[in-house]
């Protein structure tokens, strides 16, 4: 028997004493979510947009007043409205949705907080909303792939290495690390990441086992981080 699990110490000891289970791995998407919350905490300027996000949404979703200001702020900027969405802890890439919602009605936010101090308050800095449409660009290229290993109708086992190579190495987010046009702000959130995606694929497949896993599926991890 073969086993996905997520990085929990207990769950995996469980698999590893098991007499049922012959191989094991951590899920992918649980470990590069858990790399991506470490780079969120290790990044304090990013860390509080994402904490001026969550703050807006959880106004909204828990005050029906703060929802019709926010929509009749829409109607009068011609805006669409979409709702926010809240981040769930449970939830992978809530919070790369939840701030790409925000980021949405930025000039709505940004007119509510001149006026109104329950917005004022939750508002993003100039410097925060840079920090915010940063972080939506390089989370975006995550939530796909974390989606696409998700699937449940089809096999995705063999596409996490493909994957997970392309988005560290050959992807878009070197593309952006290495634009010389980028602010030094811009650069650092990018190499952070960079480095980050490295460390969940190590952390994902470090663990394994030679029995763990098909030649075929560790073969071509060799020599590449």
């Amino acid at each position: 028997m073969f086993s996905t699990h997520d990085n929990g110490a207990n769950v995996a000891l469980a698999a590893e004493k098991s007499e049922l289970i012959e191989a094991d791995i951590c899920c992918c998407c649980h470990t590069m979510q858990l790399a991506i919350k470490d780079a969120m905490k290790n990044n304090s300027g990013m860390e509080h947009a994402v904490e001026k996000c969550k703050k807006l949404a959880s106004l909204v979703h828990q005050s029906s007043k703060a929802e019709k200001m926010l929509r009749n702020a829409c109607e009068k900027k011609s805006i669409n409205y979409r709702k926010l969405i809240a981040p769930v802890a449970t939830r992978w890439n809530s919070e790369a949705m939840c701030m790409e919602s925000i980021l949405h009605l930025k000039d709505v936010v940004n007119y509510l907080a001149g006026d109104e101090e329950v917005f004022h308050s939750r508002c993003p800095s100039p410097k925060e909303w840079d920090m915010i449409e940063d972080g939506v660009t390089i989370l975006k290229k995550f939530q796909e792939v974390s989606e696409m290993l998700s699937a449940d109708k089809v096999p995705t086992l063999h596409e996490v290495i493909p994957q997970l190579y392309n988005l560290g190495r050959n992807g878009h987010l070197k593309e952006y690390h290495d634009c010389k046009e980028r602010s030094t702000r811009q650069q650092i959130l990018c190499a952070s990441c960079f480095i980050i995606i490295t460390i969940s694929l190590n952390s994902l497949f470090s663990g394994a086992r030679e029995r763990d896993l098909p030649k075929s599926l560790t073969r071509p991890l060799k020599g590449i981080f």
